[in-house]
């Protein structure tokens, strides 16, 4: 695996990314030339496949931390950087800006977490870097997926509102959608994944009066894509500390095409689950498995 530094806060609508296709003219698919530094005061860490073979365009996975995260403690939860290289695709990790306390966060919606009123554009942010790593490596623009922790999670539900068009797919980790269905004016349907604990006290499974629950928030997406009921699936045993199958999963049917809405609910999962490596193997898989 091959990790670059990234430094940058970058406006939307920044350069292009290069015709599709393994051009050996393209830069983006020399890797000797791949730039490790940009300018800017926003770090994000990069991490790209140590066996890539410079001859086609690779998934991207865009993780957000939850609040008080740095995006690197982040992902001892989900793991995604020691599977870069086996699954072979692109994983972005970007930080949030602070609090006056220093815990980092996103600016995402009205629930969480943006407590002391800044006026930080994460959305612009956030898909700034997306133009620049796409302008400069060999990104698979149908196969863009973000997936989020709590408040990471609210965040990942903002993008996918406001850029719609941008993502395959994203998946929350006890991170709600907004309550404000009238205000999520998504262009273009994607898949949704939500993972939540049952037992979870901080971002309740059911909702409250700021957010709605993880079915709702789900629900909202397969309405979107024209789904017209839910089904139970396979159960999981996703809970390191528990044996047997803790997760129920339930998808949606009859989604337009290429379009999964699921719910993956954790019997005895709290805030920040202890995960088995399957879960991780299984969420790998379902984002890579994405595609626009």
């Amino acid at each position: 695996m091959r990790t670059l530094l990234l430094l940058s806060f970058v406006a939307c609508g920044g350069s292009e990314p290069g015709d599709s296709g393994s051009d050996a003219t393209d830069p983006r698919f020399d890797t000797v030339n791949w730039p490790s530094e940009f300018g800017g005061d926003r770090p994000a860490t990069v991490h790209t496949p140590a066996n890539y073979d410079g001859t086609s365009e690779l998934p991207v996975i865009l993780m957000l931390h939850g609040y008080g995260f740095a995006g690197e403690i982040q992902d001892l939860v989900f793991q995604f950087a020691q599977r870069v290289d086996d699954s072979e695709f692109i994983l972005i990790i970007p930080e949030g800006t602070t609090d006056p306390g220093g815990a980092q966060f996103w600016n995402a919606t009205q629930a969480c977490c943006n407590f002391y009123g800044s006026d930080v554009d994460d959305v612009g942010y956030l898909m700034g870097l997306l133009d620049e790593v796409e302008a400069s490596l060999p990104v698979d623009a149908d196969r863009i997926s973000v997936v989020g922790h709590s408040n990471g999670g609210f965040m990942t539900y903002r993008l996918a509102c406001e850029h719609s068009e941008r993502f395959a797919g994203v998946a929350s980790l006890a991170g709600m959608n907004t309550l404000d269905e009238a205000g999520c004016d998504a262009s273009t349907p994607l898949s949704v994944l939500q993972i939540h604990g049952v037992q979870d006290e901080t971002i309740p499974y059911e909702g409250d009066v700021y957010m709605p629950s993880a079915e709702r928030s789900v629900e909202v997406w397969a309405d979107k894509a024209s789904c017209n009921g839910t089904q139970v699936g396979d159960s999981a045993d996703y809970l390191a500390n528990i044996s047997g199958s803790d997760t129920r999963k339930q998808s949606w049917q009859g989604c337009q095409e290429g379009v999964q809405a699921e719910l993956w609910t954790i019997e005895g999962g709290g805030h920040i689950p202890g995960f088995t490596e399957t879960f991780r193997d299984d969420l790998t898989g379902w984002l890579l498995a994405r595609s626009r």
